[in-house]
């Protein structure tokens, strides 16, 4: 594996970090991924921010997380290999066609990125989360179901569980999850995907969690979404389900319009559910 870091230090960074280049056979050749790495000396907790759409663009999460960046942790956002035929940026269980067969392609590529980063920087290894929006949290189910033990915790927007994800998921260990899904998304009833009561009966279970719930509703901000907490109790890892009544494929909080609520600010409350609010700026 070829491992080359275009950016060194963080006095010398462009806007959006250094960029890592990594090349491999193994998770489909050349990848690379933006990293904004902090000041001081370490260890740092890691979130790895996993885009969403049929592009290639780590940026975009980097766009989300801009303004919640914690200063001391290290935000890396990987940019999808966008293969064909569908040109989806992050692939696995279900997209086969695009990875040769290989539904764990993708998974290898985080891990290793994990691990070059490790060598490079001073990182917490027990403490790397991963938030991913649409395709990207497609992919954060994904190594949740694949490689549990890797990770803290988990945040997915915008993206029931998928079928094939489910068929081989058990994960061991449980980490802690946030779960964010609007009930106008469309995203959230395609064939592909459970729906979600079934999601969050198929959650909970692999996360351990009795069916014990309690819920609460935010406070409105006069926007035309209703967001609803959902926390499991006496779960093996935590579970919690933010519901966005009226919430379309969006993440909240980033941008305006119809259907994206102002009433949950996804970035800052994932932050804070991965135990990284005490250090934001």
């Amino acid at each position: 594996m070829w491992i080359h870091f275009l950016a060194h230090t963080s006095s010398a960074l462009p806007p959006h970090g250094a960029l890592v280049s990594l090349t491999d056979p193994a998770y489909g050749g050349a990848r690379t991924a933006w990293v904004k790495v902090p000041e001081g000396t370490g260890p740092w907790p890691v979130v790895i921010g996993l885009h969403g759409g049929k592009n290639r663009s780590g940026r975009a999460m980097g766009v989300r997380f801009k303004r919640a960046e914690a200063k001391d942790v290290l935000y890396v956002y990987p940019n999808g290999l966008n293969a064909p035929p569908k040109h989806v940026a992050w692939t696995g269980p279900g997209h086969v066609e695009e990875t040769g067969g290989d539904p764990q392609r993708d998974v290898r590529y985080i891990v290793a990125l994990i691990e070059a980063l490790a060598e490079r920087y001073p990182v917490d290894t027990d403490r790397v989360y991963a938030a991913g929006f649409s395709n990207g949290g497609y992919m954060a189910h994904l190594l949740r179901c694949s490689a549990p033990e890797r990770f803290a915790g988990f945040a997915i927007v915008s993206k029931a569980l998928p079928l094939p994800i489910d068929a081989m998921c058990q994960p061991d260990p449980a980490r802690p999850t946030i779960l964010m899904v609007g009930t106008d998304d469309a995203g959230a009833r395609d064939s592909h995907v459970m729906p979600m009561p079934q999601t969050l009966e198929r959650m909970r279970t692999t996360q351990g969690c009795s069916e014990a719930s309690t819920k609460m509703e935010l406070a409105d901000t006069g926007d035309d979404t209703v967001v609803t907490r959902h926390t499991w109790t006496e779960c093996t890892a935590p579970f919690v389900y933010y519901e966005v009544g009226g919430g379309q494929h969006a993440w909240p909080g980033h941008g305006s319009g119809p259907g994206i609520s102002q009433d949950l600010q996804a970035t800052s409350e994932i932050l804070r559910f991965f135990g990284l609010v005490g250090r934001a700026k």
